[in-house]
């Protein structure tokens, strides 16, 4: 049985195509490695459009601005035009299909609303220097080798009487050229940042590569989570939406994390020692690691410096080595109600995140109560561990726990009194070979 496209059918498929697409450039606002900081849908960013009419947009189904929240401040941006098309994916955009105008309207062409789109957000940045502007047409379907190689000799010079409605047997420049409604300066800037992406692949390909990204995200139900992001960009393309920013921080909404110290929840204390002094200690524990010994643990009176040869350890590891310290006790705030650094889902959750930070990897999202803290920050710690192997693979990665002792003793502070993650800390085992677990406590506290 063949399915009908037409109506409602085709138009549902190509605004899941959009939707699925934005949500996969919200999580990319997430990424430690990602300059993106705000995108927008159904046009640009509020204060972008001032001055110009609403059709000036219609060209721009998304929005993406990196190092800033708008023209002004941002570095580069991004007008993407998407185009989905489920009832004939293979069909090819020509030249013929960008410049075909809607009822005979001049500008109303694909070509006509991207360059009027790029036209206008380069007025509203005006003289900013070393903006990265680009257009950039995103389909399932195929793009002819004619486009890119139209669009490359406008870099050779565009004869004047281009912007003058041709004529028999037009060259493919000329066509482009009067259906953008530029200039021929402006067209050949135009045609330099303007990319064209054909056969992205299918929605469901898209969906598909969403769920596996939420799931590196997140422990928690990659579908449920999905949805609820699909439906915060479905209501921002609605007409009364316009102009609204995605934020790094509404999208942590969606994940269930109002406040940025989620990620963080026990910020580390402790103050880095200039002009360490090397001690016989450190370096009998700096050698065992070095052996290969997955385990260690210092232990002392107070005051006798084992914070201070934690730092010597990190500082003498092989080159590309990574030392990852977490402060139990926090300056002493870790009888304090409201820290919870004994906690497993805090300790852990902070754990997972400081590495990923590090090593530019997913951070751990969302706070459920059912999720597996212990279990998650076993998975990211292999994670993190094969990446760091593969670009540094003599580099160790080190686990450091400071006054493990004081987060057991706040967990038995509590009422009814609640087990340390130091417990679960220590039984993890089958370790990745280039993993270590070091620790610090006092000689007479029980661990």
């Amino acid at each position: 049985m063949k399915v009908d496209y037409r109506g409602a059918r085709g138009s549902n498929a190509g605004d899941d195509f959009h939707e699925l697409w934005a949500v996969r450039q919200a999580l990319t606002l997430l990424s430690p490695d990602s300059d993106l900081k705000a995108v927008t849908l159904e046009g640009v960013a509020e204060r972008d459009s001032r001055g110009a009419t609403p059709e000036s947009w219609d060209g721009v189904d998304c929005a993406l601005y990196f190092g800033g929240y708008d023209a002004p401040e941002a570095t580069s941006i991004e007008l993407l035009q998407l185009k989905y098309s489920a009832a004939d994916a293979q069909r090819q955009w020509t030249i013929a299909r960008l410049v075909r105008e809607k009822q005979g309207r001049r500008g109303s062409s694909v070509i006509g609303r991207l360059a009027r789109a790029w036209k206008g957000i380069r007025s509203a940045r005006g003289e900013k220097p070393g903006l990265g502007l680009r257009a950039v047409l995103v389909t399932n379907q195929p793009v002819n080798p004619g486009v890119p190689e139209a669009l490359a000799t406008a870099a050779q010079g565009i004869p004047d009487d281009y912007v003058r409605k041709p004529g028999a047997q037009p060259t493919a420049l000329h066509r482009l050229v009067y259906a953008s409604m530029l200039s021929t300066n402006e067209f050949a800037a135009f045609a330099a940042v303007l990319d064209t992406q054909g056969s992205i692949g299918s929605r469901f390909k898209i969906e598909e590569d969403t769920l596996r990204a939420i799931s590196d995200w997140t422990e928690m139900d990659a579908r449920a989570v999905a949805d609820r992001l699909q439906r915060f960009v479905h209501l921002r393309m609605l007409p009364e939406a316009a102009g609204e920013r995605i934020t790094r921080e509404s999208v942590l909404v969606v994940f269930g994390i109002s406040d940025p110290r989620a990620l963080f929840p026990c910020p580390l204390a402790i103050r880095a020692v200039p002009n360490l002094v090397s001690r016989t200690g450190a370096r009998k524990v700096r050698d065992l690691l070095l052996a290969g010994a997955q385990y260690s643990c210092l232990h002392g009176a107070a005051g006798v410096g084992k914070t201070t040869a934690l730092q010597e350890i990190g500082a003498s590891l092989p080159e590309g080595s990574l030392l990852i310290p977490f402060d139990c006790y926090g300056a002493g705030t870790y009888l304090d109600p409201s820290e919870y650094r004994h906690r497993p889902r805090d300790a852990f959750s902070h754990l997972s995140n400081d590495i990923a930070q590090h090593l530019r990897l997913p951070f751990l999202l969302g706070r459920e109560e059912t999720t597996d803290y212990t279990r998650a920050f076993k998975r990211r710690l292999i994670i993190a561990a094969q990446t760091l192997a593969a670009s540094r693979p003599d580099a160790l990665l080190v686990i450091a726990i400071d006054a493990a002792d004081n987060s057991v003793a706040a967990g038995k502070t509590q009422s009814p009194p609640e087990p340390s993650f130091v417990h679960d800390f220590v039984r993890l085992t089958e370790l990745p070979d280039n993993v270590r677990f070091s620790g610090g406590r006092s000689n007479r506290s029980p661990v």
